[in-house]
């Protein structure tokens, strides 16, 4: 019964089953008192908890109770030889993970001389960089050092640029130059002035040295619906200035010529006789017909040659750009595919009866009510251009809205900015001349510049000029229909009109501007305005303060006054805000946000997706009708 219960209890507690299990087999039937081998068994038993040495303690207390017989020593051998064994496989055990351990050192030494070895090639690429930023630190500040010398050359040009223009405009500005001037008008003959020059003789000696009329026709018509005096005064205003001291050189060049020397050649641009190319006003057109020209385009611009006075029916003003003063000389290069027909105006639709197969694309630029020429017969032609242009161009969001009844292809293209020609206007210049001679020194200046006629209110200029006495208020422009003289504005002592300046001439005056205004009123023609002269005081970074004009209220950087009071109000916030840098450089962002580049790169895309679609057209048609099933 002893050796049973000690058989179970080796089981579950010993570790080396194995040999003692064989053993106690032997033991059970050995017949021994209980009381001659329990007691020395639980005595050794508790002397350890290491199981471990249980087997040893187990064999040493049978031992010691066991009758000394054969059997019990070969059973005794027996452990002890499996003993010896399970030592010596623990051994081997150990010696394997010793020769695993051993190799794992030596992998890792390996592994330890590769990064060394990477760890001398990366050292040696760093001394290699390391020379190389040394290098590069001295080309550094040899360019910083060539940059700044050629920064005060810049600086030193500009100086002299600015002496010469203050002396060019001292000499523009002066009598003799009026005189010579005027003298050379009357030698061409075709200004009809000779006649009238006599028949004014005994009048305004200013008036006479100083008169130019460009259409005698329309003259008359001014004449009979003005009187001849206002006539007069209006003429005389309009050229107190001279008109343009940066005079246009003609080169005289045949049609063929001019499209042999097209460079870079993507189709030639017609552009019809709407304005003259050196019209006070440089427009929307010469922008875009420039620009083309500069992307490849052969661009024709048809000059009414009222100011331009071309004497032949051609000049070239650069690569690609020339001036004809004959449209129907044109007429011969109908029938070619290359032709693109550039329509602002209703009164050019028959020339694309005359030009097939040019594309043609109408420019919706105003409300048609502004031209002159405005009738229901117009109404129609304008309908039928929507429908059947082959790319519709729009200036403003509801003109937009509007046509998209008729197009639902039409693009949203407004009015943009030579950004880098206004730009100047950022930089320290002479004052102008005629500023110096009026006194506007220090006061600060609220300017506008553009055309001056019955849309702006001068109501509201007058108004604001009397609340505050302290600003000079600068108008710069061509009183087209005598409405500023009619107005009160020019009764105020801080209200200063300059006439109309040459669009080169621009940058410098509006450099003096504090707050640059557009003060039209409201109404459909207004609210249907995409006025060209914004994106050209921003390019400038002046603050510009605006009547509530739909079309720039969605131009978060400019103050928009609801009426007269805040329009006064806003110019006063509108002057602490100019040296506010961040919103500087919200002007400015929004100014190269719109340049006429970009406009133009607009155009361009719609052209070329226009002769994507008629080559597919074309291809179509072909092939259906080279099939066999058409009868």
């Amino acid at each position: 019964m002893g050796a049973r219960y000690f058989s179970a209890w080796v089981l579950k507690n010993v570790d080396e089953k194995d040999i003692v299990t064989k053993y106690l087999k032997h033991v059970e039937n050995i017949q021994l008192p209980d009381y001659k081998w329990r007691e020395p068994f639980l005595s050794s038993i508790g002397e350890t908890n290491d199981t471990s040495l249980f087997g040893d303690k187990v064999f040493h207390c049978l031992l010691a109770n066991l009758p000394q017989d054969q059997s019990n020593c070969h059973w005794v051998n027996l452990y002890l030889s499996d003993k010896i064994t399970r030592k010596i496989v623990d051994n081997n055990v150990l010696d394997s993970q010793l020769n695993r351990t051993i190799a794992e050192k030596e992998v890792l030494a390996g592994q330890l001389a590769q990064v060394s070895s990477e760890k001398e090639v990366l050292a040696g690429q760093l001394a290699q960089v390391s020379s190389e930023k040394e290098v590069l630190a001295g080309q550094l500040a040899q360019i910083t050092s060539e940059k700044e010398g050629q920064a005060q050359q810049l600086a030193q040009i500009i100086s002299e640029k600015n002496i010469l223009r203050d002396q060019l405009n001292n000499i523009y500005l002066s009598d003799f130059w009026k005189i010579a001037n005027f003298y050379y008008r009357m030698k061409d003959s075709s200004l009809g002035l000779r006649g009238i020059h006599k028949a004014l003789k005994g009048g305004s000696r200013k008036i006479i040295n100083n008169l130019y009329i460009g259409n005698i026709s329309k003259f008359i018509a001014y004449a009979k619906r003005s009187g001849f005096r206002q006539t007069l005064r209006r003429k005389y205003e309009g050229l107190k200035a001279p008109r343009n001291p940066f005079h246009q050189t003609y080169v005289k060049i045949e049609l063929d010529e001019a499209l042999r020397r097209g460079k870079d050649n993507q189709g030639i641009v017609i552009y019809p006789p709407t304005i003259d190319w050196n019209h006070t006003l440089f427009q929307r057109p010469h922008h875009i017909m420039l620009g083309l020209s500069r992307k490849g385009f052969t661009t024709i611009f048809c000059t009414p040659n009222q100011i331009d006075s071309l004497k032949s029916d051609f000049v070239s003003l650069e690569e690609n750009l020339f001036l004809c003063s004959k449209v129907d000389a044109l007429l011969k290069l109908s029938g070619r595919n290359d032709l693109i027909l550039y329509i602002s105006n209703t009164m050019h639709k028959p020339l694309i009866e005359k030009l097939r197969p040019a594309k043609v694309i109408y420019d919706y630029i105003d409300e048609l009510e502004v031209f002159s020429n405005y009738d229901s017969e117009m109404v129609i032609t304008h309908e039928e251009l929507l429908k059947n242009a082959d790319i519709v161009l729009v200036t403003a969001d509801r003109l937009f809205q509007k046509v998209q009844k008729i197009r639902e292809d039409a693009i949203l293209c407004p009015n943009a900015v030579d950004y880098w020609h206004f730009a100047d206007a950022q930089l320290k210049g002479p004052r102008p001349f005629d500023f110096k001679q009026r006194g506007l020194n220090s006061r600060p200046i609220i300017g506008y510049y553009g055309a001056l006629a019955e849309w702006i209110d001068y109501d509201l200029l007058a108004k604001a000029a009397k609340k505050r006495p302290n600003y000079d208020f600068v108008l710069i422009g061509l009183d087209y229909d005598g409405s500023l003289f009619k107005s009160s504005a020019m009764t105020i002592p801080n209200v200063h009109y300059f006439g109309p300046k040459q669009y080169i001439e621009l940058p410098q005056y509006l450099r003096y501007f504090d707050v640059a205004i557009i003060p039209f009123k409201l109404n459909k023609i207004s609210h249907s305005t995409s006025p060209l002269k914004l994106f050209e005081y921003m390019s400038a970074l002046k603050p510009v303060v605006t009547t509530a004009m739909d079309e720039l209220k969605k131009y978060s950087c400019i103050f928009i006054a609801q009426d007269s009071d805040e329009f006064v109000n806003l110019l006063d916030k509108a002057l602490s805000s100019k040296t506010d840098l961040k919103y500087r450089e919200i002007l400015r962002q929004e100014a190269l946000k719109n340049t006429w580049d970009i406009r133009v790169n607009t155009i361009i895309r719609q052209l070329k997706q226009l002769h994507s679609r008629r080559a597919l057209i074309e291809h179509n048609e072909q092939e259906n009708f080279s099939s066999p099933f058409n009868p």
